[in-house]
């Protein structure tokens, strides 16, 4: 079966966008999104809310982290905002470079940890989430770069290689 969800994952360490297009689950067997947030009660419009996140590429590649946040509603559509902390990629089971089921790609092999943002986009009929939104159209965003240490650290590297070549 198809879906309506549909984003992207964009790594602007090496400028790529790792594509997954509606309906993507029916073109890879292995890719997968799994995204679980809580929701706080909200109030004029706003809640706090937190999670993680789990995208599985074309061939097992897994990206996965967690985050905090913000949702807001405005009427019908309800936006969460967050910043994401403590993202990994674990190529074990894939090729270790993260490819989207519909295109675009980047490896992970120099990015041992990340942060970064993550946003969601969806109709809720209802204010407040008090029915369900299985099966709403979702739009949903991240852009991760290296923490501030890993950062440093392959900086340093940098400097150290062209030390030698010296």
């Amino acid at each position: 079966s198809t879906t309506d969800t549909s984003g992207d994952v964009t790594s602007l360490d090496h400028g790529s966008t790792a594509n997954f297009d509606d309906g993507f689950p029916s073109r890879s067997a292995l890719s997968s999104v799994l995204i679980n947030i809580s929701v706080a009660p909200f109030t004029a419009g706003v809640a706090p809310g937190a999670g993680s996140f789990e995208i599985v590429d074309l061939d097992g590649d897994v990206f996965s982290g967690e985050f905090t946040g913000l949702w807001t509603q405005f009427g019908p559509i309800t936006f969460f905002s967050a910043e994401a902390g403590d993202a990994t990629f674990d190529g074990t089971n894939g090729n270790g470079t993260f490819e989207g089921p519909d295109g675009g790609s980047f490896a992970f092999s120099d990015l041992p940890t990340l942060e970064g943002g993550f946003s969601l986009l969806l109709r809720v009929e209802t204010a407040g989430f008090t029915q369900g939104f299985s099966g709403t159209s979702t739009q949903a965003d991240g852009i991760f770069v290296p923490t501030p240490g890993a950062a440093a650290i392959l900086a340093l590297g940098g400097i150290t290689s062209a030390r030698r070549r010296r």
